[in-house]
């Protein structure tokens, strides 16, 4: 999606749980045809703020991979309540299980302490996106892991240098390019 729907990464407890939060406001412009007169955030886009931010969960942790994680399936999707603007969407991804490249999340989303959306969802690791047979150069492929390094430092305002790779539980932790710091 073009649109980024998480303003801010609130917490994250690597290959376990993301926290971040989407601010709703009158200038998103989806909220112009939903529903004039009386807008409302799409419950679709409610579960594309949730997947974001697994997705940002998966790549903080994995040390930002040359790797696409896309939605393989979701199931058992909810919305209780409506998403206003000038409300701001908690949602929280939290990783239960994984299969090989195949990670099963369970999300929900809360507004002022009520939740609004739950769902669970998969998401699929593509490194094929990243190759050279897909037309991406070594170049261009190194831009976008700087470009991710970067976006997710500012939306956990974290400092770069203090977003690097992650282990799951009992693996050491990989060092940052340039030794530990």
């Amino acid at each position: 999606m073009l649109v980024s729907l998480v303003d801010r990464i609130l917490s994250v407890e690597p290959f376990r749980e993301i926290k971040a939060v989407k601010n709703l406001s009158f200038r998103e412009n989806y909220l112009r045809d939903h529903f004039p007169g009386y807008a409302l955030m799409p419950g679709a886009l409610q579960l594309e703020a949730i997947i974001q931010a697994a997705q940002w969960l998966l790549r903080s942790s994995l040390g930002f991979p040359r790797a696409d994680f896309q939605p393989a399936s979701v199931s058992n999707s909810r919305y209780s309540k409506y998403v206003r603007p000038g409300d701001q969407l908690l949602v929280t991804a939290t990783l239960v299980g994984q299969t090989g490249e195949l990670y099963r999340f369970k999300g929900t989303g809360e507004v002022t302490g009520a939740r609004v959306a739950l769902c669970q969802f998969e998401l699929v690791r593509y490194e094929d996106s990243w190759s050279a047979a897909s037309g991406l150069s070594e170049q261009s492929a190194e831009q976008l892991v700087r470009l991710q390094r970067d976006t997710f430092a500012r939306l956990s305002r974290v400092p770069a240098a203090h977003s690097r790779p992650s282990a799951p539980p009992g693996e050491p932790a990989a060092e940052s390019p340039g030794g530990a710091g």
